[in-house]
């Protein structure tokens, strides 16, 4: 895209570059053309926006919720363009929050600043980049503050956006006259958000000595792998016991575990729970659970009539 002024536009007009920039590009690089003024052996005036996240321009970028996503900036001036001056660099990150990279540079023809890497670059406390966090997802991230720049991500699930803005000026002609330019770039970071889930059903056992079965289904319904995963059940709120470790359940894939056991009230309702945990690959812990209640069958070959009222009374309890 490319923008020619003179003077400063004022109304919808001051802020169409911009508005338009994120809807036609994910990495826009505008420049504010003119004839060169005295002085400046360049044929243009320019500048340029350039933003590179976890070392790449390419837009499609993943990571995992929780992962530190690493992020440069900077500008240039073309070989064949003018000096620019006032330029300001700023990122704005999903949680609202905003880290100015520049805020009154000057740049000769042909130069360029990348930050971090270039001495002038400031230093950051929290390093350039983001950590992404599940109240990042489906937000929109909005630049407004920045001289001359109004900014904004659309609004998308599973996705956290970065904003890296510029504003500057750059000789337009002889003598004081300047042009002011204006540009950003929305980042789209695709989150890869961890799942885990899981099914528990058991079969009734017969008579008193009887044997409850139950069978779960441990799912990895999110993203990522899974790692180091424990199953353990409950029987009516004892503790818990391991069944079965599960070393890596990859995204999509289920196992099957199961068990059984004697209730100690046979012909009372049994509640059965299982609890899985695991870890992604950033340590984070996961859980699930699943509950099913059962309980113990009576035959006529194992309870005679006379007995009926016992068992009866044992439901009760």
């Amino acid at each position: 895209m490319r923008y020619d002024q003179t003077s400063r536009p004022t109304g919808l007009r001051r802020f169409m570059p911009v508005l338009l920039a994120p809807l036609l590009s994910y990495a826009t690089n505008c420049h504010l053309l003119a004839q060169s003024p005295s002085g400046c052996s360049g044929t243009q005036a320019g500048l340029s926006l350039q933003f590179l996240a976890n070392g790449s321009p390419s837009p499609n970028l993943t990571a995992h919720l929780g992962a530190f996503v690493s992020v440069q900036v900077g500008a240039s001036v073309a070989p064949d363009a003018c000096q620019a001056t006032n330029v300001a660099l700023r990122l704005t990150f999903p949680d609202g929050n905003f880290f100015d990279v520049a805020t009154n540079l000057t740049l000769d023809q042909g130069e360029t600043i990348i930050c971090p890497g270039d001495p002038r670059c400031p230093p950051s406390t929290n390093g350039y980049g983001y950590r992404i966090k599940a109240i990042d997802l489906g937000k929109q991230t909005i630049e407004r503050g920045l001289s001359n720049v109004f900014c904004f991500s659309p609004f998308t699930p599973k996705t956290a956006w970065i904003v890296a803005s510029i504003s500057g000026r750059s000789v337009t002609g002889p003598g004081p006259l300047t042009g002011f330019f204006s540009d950003c770039t929305v980042l789209p970071v695709t989150v890869l958000i961890p799942g885990l889930s899981c099914t528990l059903s058991c079969s009734n056992g017969v008579g008193p000595g009887g044997a409850i079965v139950y069978t779960g289904v441990a799912t990895n319904s999110g993203d990522t792998p899974l790692f180091n995963l424990a199953v353990s059940n409950s029987v009516n709120g004892g503790s818990f016991v391991l069944v079965t470790n599960i070393i890596v359940l990859n995204r999509g894939v289920s196992v099957t575990f199961g068990g059984s056991y004697v209730p100690s009230n046979a012909y009372s309702a049994n509640t059965n729970t299982v609890l899985v945990t695991g870890f992604d690959a950033l340590g984070s812990n996961l859980t699930a659970t699943a509950s099913v209640v059962c309980s113990n069958a009576m035959t006529a070959s194992l309870v005679s009539p006379s007995r009926m009222r016992p068992s009866s009374r044992a439901m009760r309890q």
